[in-house]
C-alpha cells in the first residue's frame, strides 16, 4: 500500500481517495503521475486535502501469480471486506481521516474499475464517490449483470464518473463472433443507462 499525504495536517480531518492498481499511478515517468496531479490540485484549492491510498491486488505466493481477477472482478462483498477490515483500519490508525462517506472516494481502471464500483455498491455507508475507467463490467466473473442489479435494487447514495470508448474490447472471438457479455463498451453503456434510469448522479465520458 502506498500513501500520499500532500498538505496533510494532523490537527484536522481530511478526505480519502483509494486507487486500485496503485503502483501504476505512482510511476514518476508514468501516464498518470497521480502524486503530482493530487498535489497540484490540492495546492490550487480545486480538491480538498486528502490521503491517497494506492493499493495493488494480492499475490498467490505459492504459485507466484496475481489474484487480481479473483479479487477485483468478482461480485459480492468478499473484496469489500478487505477494504473495510484491513485497509481502512490501517489508514485510520496513522491518519486523521473523516468517517463521512461523502469524503471517501474509490477509483480504478479496467478490473480496478469494477472493483471500485463493487466496493461502493456493497458498502455505500463508506464510499459515496466512484471513478471508473474502461470498467470490466463484463462476464469475467459475472460483472455483466450489474445493470439488472442496479434496476432491481433500491437506489444507493453513490455518485459515479465513468470513462470508456468505442475502441475498447468489443467482445469478438477468434471466429469473428460477437459476445455481448464480453463487450466492454456495450456493458459500460448498459451500466450507465441503468444508473441513469434509476436516478443516479452519473457523469459518463
Amino acid at each position: 500500500m502506498g500513501l500520499r499525504s500532500g498538505a496533510y495536517d494532523a490537527s484536522r480531518e481530511v478526505s480519502l481517495m483509494v486507487f486500485h492498481d496503485g503502483a501504476t499511478y505512482l510511476k514518476a515517468d508514468g501516464f498518470y503521475r497521480a502524486q503530482n496531479v493530487l498535489d497540484n490540485l490540492t495546492y490550487r484549492g480545486d480538491i480538498p486535502i486528502m490521503i491517497g491510498a494506492f493499493i495493488d491486488p494480492g499475490v498467490n505466493v505459492a504459485e507466484g501469480r496475481s489474484i487480481c481477477q479473483e479479487e477485483y472482478d468478482s461480485l459480492g462483498d468478499k473484496y469489500s471486506k478487505v477494504i473495510m477490515e484491513e485497509l481502512l483500519p490501517a489508514i485510520y490508525k496513522d491518519y486523521k481521516i473523516s468517517r463521512d462517506p461523502d469524503r471517501h472516494r474509490i477509483a480504478g481502471w479496467s478490473s480496478g474499475a469494477i472493483a471500485a464500483f463493487t466496493v461502493a455498491w456493497e458498502r455505500p455507508d463508506q464510499f459515496h464517490k466512484v471513478l471508473t475507467g474502461i470498467g470490466t463490467f463484463v462476464d469475467l466473473k459475472g460483472g455483466h449483470v450489474y445493470p439488472e442489479k442496479v434496476l432491481a435494487s433500491e437506489k444507493k447514495p453513490i455518485r459515479i464518473f465513468m470513462v470508456d470508448g468505442r475502441n475498447d474490447n468489443r467482445g469478438t472471438n477468434a471466429q469473428g463472433e460477437h459476445d455481448p457479455n464480453r463487450d466492454w463498451f456495450l456493458q459500460n453503456v448498459r451500466l450507465m443507462e441503468a444508473l441513469t434510469k434509476k436516478g443516479y448522479d452519473v457523469n459518463y465520458s
